[in-house]
């Protein structure tokens, strides 16, 4: 608990990310069967009409940059997968 009200309030105090969080609806469930009928879902953080806001979290542990980091992160979970 003490994580989630950490992050709500990095959010709230983050202009970009406070905005990010407005006029959308939150926790979006996503239900479709891909091209070899297999059920897919996903579950979106938060939907606007022309954009997707799911956050992430990743742990630096190797103390890399930031950005490194991010996109490793992304390689390594395979976020870039749709």
């Amino acid at each position: 608990m003490r994580e989630v009200r950490q992050a709500a309030a990095s959010i709230t105090l983050n202009p970009h990310l406070a905005r990010a969080f407005q006029g959308g609806i939150p926790e979006v469930s996503v239900f479709l069967t891909d091209e070899h009928g297999i059920p897919c879902k996903c579950r979106l953080d938060w939907l606007k009409p022309r954009t997707i806001v799911d956050l992430k979290k990743c742990a630096n542990q190797r103390e890399r940059p930031f950005d490194v980091a991010v996109l490793l992160a992304i390689a390594e979970y395979r976020y870039d997968v749709t």
